[in-house]
């Protein structure tokens, strides 16, 4: 056996300027995830619960008086039973985690993940307020705010030290 490789030495961080350039695409990563994400929030399945059927119905409202898409949506609020997985938070959620971590690593600064999650955050509050009434994320309480959460925690995984991370010591 021969003697053990010596330890590759740290790159500096980047700092001024090119920390900079490098913050900038990242947060614009964070706003076109906040974008996606946002938008797929009401897609996806409900576990232990019906999935909604709008087949067979040949008038705008059911035998019951509710129309397809109030049955549609009262499904999606929670109606059908079940717990919703839902695409945008997972997207939102593993997203930020993983921008976080690539700003970690590109740029060489733990804070620099604080980047592209806060673009994310800006559109993801955006997406949930309008004067207009019009809203990106469903109404109620659980879709939209677990979206939130979601995603704030997935990108403070992402800054996490290093010696909290898996795998390292």
């Amino acid at each position: 056996m021969g003697p053990a490789p010596a330890p590759r030495p740290r790159e500096p961080p980047l700092a001024g300027a090119a920390l900079a350039v490098a913050l900038v695409p990242l947060t614009l990563m964070g706003v076109l995830l906040g974008i996606v994400s946002a938008f797929l929030v009401p897609v996806g399945a409900r576990i232990g619960g019906g999935i909604p059927s709008l087949g067979g119905e040949t008038g705008p409202t059911s035998p019951g008086g509710t129309s397809a898409a109030g049955r549609l949506l009262t499904a999606a609020d929670g109606g059908a039973g079940g717990v919703p997985l839902s695409v945008g938070v997972a997207l939102g959620a593993l997203g930020c985690l993983g921008l976080a971590l690539l700003a970690r690593l590109t740029t060489g600064e733990r804070l620099a993940g604080l980047a592209p999650v806060t673009g994310w955050l800006v559109i993801a509050l955006l997406a949930n307020t309008s004067v207009h009434g019009d809203l990106v994320l469903p109404a109620g309480l659980e879709p939209g705010v677990l979206f939130l959460y979601a995603g704030v925690i997935g990108g403070a995984l992402g800054l996490l030290p290093r010696s909290l991370l898996p795998g390292r010591t």
